[in-house]
């Protein structure tokens, strides 16, 4: 006979086996506090459109340059970019910086999946498939990259 008390779990055992840390409650002032801080920074900053945001992320990348020490932070800012870019339908400029990007690191196949399907989703399957031909090229065991011209062979793409 199961005791419906077994499935109300004390919430710090749960926590543990979760693995998520417990962090002491806050004191009611600095919980008003930290209230009164959110609403002024609502009220004063005006909210930034999300064209406003992909500007600002193009300008983020171009002032940034591509090092040997910063390639994981910059492939962060680029993801985010092209995110960005193809939420907003700007898909001349997320190319424009994807190619950019390649032209110093060909080899990234992640950025070039990403290339793929923008030119898939603008309509040029024939560049979407150039660049899949050349993941494979890079790496013949990408399956995402295998997968999509396997579709396209069977005229499901």
């Amino acid at each position: 006979m199961v005791d419906k008390d077994d499935f109300h779990l004390d919430y710090r055992r749960y926590a543990a086996r979760a693995g998520i840390p417990i962090t002491p409650p806050k004191n009611p002032q600095v919980q008003e506090n930290e209230h009164k801080a959110d609403e002024k920074l609502k009220t004063d900053t005006p909210a930034l459109t999300p064209y406003q945001v992909f500007r600002a992320a193009a300008e983020k990348l171009e002032s940034t340059s591509l090092t040997k020490e910063n390639v994981d932070e910059y492939q962060k800012m680029l993801s985010e970019f092209i995110r960005l870019g193809y939420e907003l339908e700007e898909y001349d400029i997320t190319i424009e910086y994807m190619k950019k990007y390649l032209g110093k690191r060909h080899r990234d196949n992640g950025i070039r999946q990403n290339l793929a399907m923008v030119y898939l989703k603008i309509g040029n399957r024939k560049k979407c498939k150039l660049e899949l031909r050349q993941i494979l090229k890079n790496d013949p065991k990408f399956k995402p990259a295998r997968e999509m011209l396997e579709k396209f062979r069977k005229g499901e793409g």
